[in-house]
């Protein structure tokens, strides 16, 4: 039960109604988002083999600069699938 209590606020679950269009400017983090994370989980038979994605995405950057609003326009393209927040801290 301890550790069900820690994790569950980890979980983005809200639904957030932000799509990629709500976001100004960033347009290689959108691409690189759309070709590593969105298309690889839509047609999952496309990407094996040597076109296999990327493992990850790392946002990193100072407050502001709209790493929590592309995580929720990632989960909002894919449906309201739940999103793990991992602090570094």
């Amino acid at each position: 039960p301890k550790e069900v209590e820690n994790v569950i606020p980890m979980f983005l679950t809200e639904n957030t109604k932000v799509s990629f269009d709500n976001i100004a400017g960033l347009q290689q983090v959108k691409d690189l988002i759309y070709d590593n994370v969105i298309y690889p989980s839509i047609y999952p038979d496309l990407y094996v083999g040597l076109r296999e994605p990327i493992k990850g995405v790392l946002l990193f950057g100072p407050p502001g600069t709209g790493k929590t609003v592309i995580v929720k326009a990632i989960s909002t393209e894919l449906e309201n699938r739940p999103i793990i927040a991992v602090s570094s801290s």
